[in-house]
């Protein structure tokens, strides 16, 4: 497999692409370059924000060879406002319901640690709500107007999950843990630790919550090294990190340490943090990489980071998740998976009778004989 850090997109490469949107000064770009940077900076969600720091350093973006640039910075912009109506309607409804929520990712940092909130990249809205809660804030998300766009097996498997994904007047996923279907890495405890690390950001007239600093680089570590792995690079997550750390000058790196020791995430903070400064020469503590080492856990399981969710079959990315299972989380995801709930089976399989809905789990059967063959003929 490439490493992200050598992967390159025709004339440009990603480290070219994070000196300018970390550059003093305006660099030199000659116009046949445009075209892959542009394309490149789109891949990697960073074009809004690649527009806005051209535009500061002084380029003339009213160019014709940036006008592919300007015209994703508007499209994103006007999606920016459809994304802040919904986030509107979403947090008064929680509100209303008395629901505590934490916006999570893209619309808090977009909020905190971005010059303008329209330069983060953003498809949807995550909002972390109290696991014991994640009933109620579903119906009051359906109340408004979401449904579910993924059903899983059954009610024990959706709760070993971390979010319910909906759709509505924008995708929404609506979380009740931070990391799902492995409880190794990250228990009730873990999360009652993140709940209590939070500050406000301001929206419209509204004050949020997100995660305190320490908290928030934890988290998108997590999200880019555990949810993602490295194989499924993004450029925009470590730009994420970099402004998080860059816009929190007494960050407190020993919580940070403590933390992952106590998570069991050091190696992916460790590798996080060590790809953004290695992107964007982020001023993290030089020491930083030997003490996280030094703190490492002897059961920590970093198989994870190194997963290829693109590249594995159906049965390779079951086994990933199975390997953060308890015993009996095992034993409920065989069971429920081999017999899904009706409310699944409609979902996935579109019976229209009785004995249709019938043959399809002889149906569904066949089909996990075929992802068992398929990582047969993989292997060999």
């Amino acid at each position: 497999m490439q490493s992200p850090i050598s992967q390159l997109s025709s004339a440009w490469s990603l480290l070219q692409l994070r000196q300018i949107l970390s550059a003093a000064s305006l660099p030199d770009i000659a116009p046949s370059e445009i075209p892959a940077l542009i394309e490149l900076a789109r891949v990697q969600s960073v074009a809004p924000y690649l527009y806005w720091k051209l535009r500061a350093l002084g380029a003339d973006m009213n160019a014709p060879a940036w006008q592919p640039l300007d015209a994703i910075y508007q499209t994103h912009t006007r999606a920016y406002l459809d994304l802040k109506n919904a986030a509107g309607k979403i947090n008064a409804a929680l509100t209303e319901a008395g629901i505590p929520a934490i916006w999570l990712k893209g619309f808090a940092l977009a909020h905190s640690v971005y010059p303008e909130p329209a330069l983060r990249h953003m498809v949807d809205l995550d909002v972390l709500v109290p696991f014991a809660q994640r009933r109620a804030a579903l119906e009051c998300m359906q109340h408004i107007g979401y449904t579910l766009d993924i059903v899983r097996p059954s009610e024990t498997l959706q709760d070993m999950s971390h979010d319910y994904h909906l759709q509505g007047e924008m995708p929404l996923e609506l979380h009740y843990r931070l990391l799902g279907v492995h409880s190794k890495f990250f228990t009730a405890d873990d999360l009652a630790w993140f709940w209590a690390q939070t500050r406000t950001f301001n929206f419209n007239t509204h004050t949020l919550q997100m995660f305190a600093p320490e908290a928030q680089v934890l988290h998108l570590c997590a999200h880019a090294m555990l949810n993602h792995s490295e194989a499924e690079f993004l450029l925009q997550r470590f730009l994420d990190l970099h402004l998080v750390i860059t816009t929190a000058p007494q960050l407190d790196w020993n919580m940070v340490v403590e933390r992952a020791r106590a998570l069991r995430w050091t190696y992916a903070v460790e590798r996080a943090l060590d790809i953004t400064r290695t992107y964007f020469g982020t001023p993290i503590p030089e020491d930083l990489t030997d003490a996280l080492a030094a703190q490492r856990p002897n059961d920590e399981d970093n198989a994870r980071a190194f997963h290829n969710f693109g590249a594995s079959t159906p049965l390779e990315n079951a086994r990933n998740y199975l390997r953060g299972m308890s015993a009996r989380e095992k034993l409920n995801w065989v069971k429920d998976s081999l017999l899904p709930s009706r409310a699944y089976m409609q979902w996935r399989y579109h019976p229209k009778t009785r004995w249709q809905m019938l043959a399809a789990y002889p149906y569904r059967w066949f089909d996990i004989v075929r992802h068992i063959a398929q990582t047969v003929r993989k292997r060999l």
